[in-house]
């Protein structure tokens, strides 16, 4: 098994994707990092080990670009994805954080990655 994939996805949308994941990494702290980029703005966000989580919001306003960096609630209740699952299952209910076709999706697209990795890195296509 990988302990590490970084990849490159075009999307439908024009949009593009590009990921870096790791499960054993030799670093100091684990580390979450998001970030959406866009030709009106952006959003980070970072959560640390034994560090608050930290937001940043830039969004262009006229001809400025405004930082909005909210105060996250860090004593709070924090759902999990998995958490949310086992709830999910115990409360028959439907999980809509992560529904099963997102799953089918990520399958789809780890994959093409380990198909592009076979075919030396060349572009795959799905749908």
């Amino acid at each position: 098994m990988e302990d590490f994939v970084t990849g490159f996805a075009n999307l439908k949308n024009d949009a593009c994707l590009q990921f870096e994941i790791s499960w054993a990494s030799n670093i100091e702290a684990e580390k979450n990092y998001y970030q959406i980029l866009g030709d009106k703005g952006g959003i980070t966000y970072e959560k640390e080990e034994k560090k608050d989580s930290m937001l940043i919001i830039i969004k262009r306003d006229e001809d400025q670009f405004v930082n909005i960096e909210p105060k996250l609630k860090t004593d709070g209740y924090t759902v999990t994805e998995f958490g949310h699952f086992v709830d999910s299952i115990l409360e028959d209910r439907i999980p809509f954080i992560s529904p099963p076709e997102q799953a089918v999706d990520i399958m789809k697209l780890i994959d093409a990655a380990y198909q592009s990795a076979a075919q030396s890195g060349r572009q795959v296509i799905f749908d």
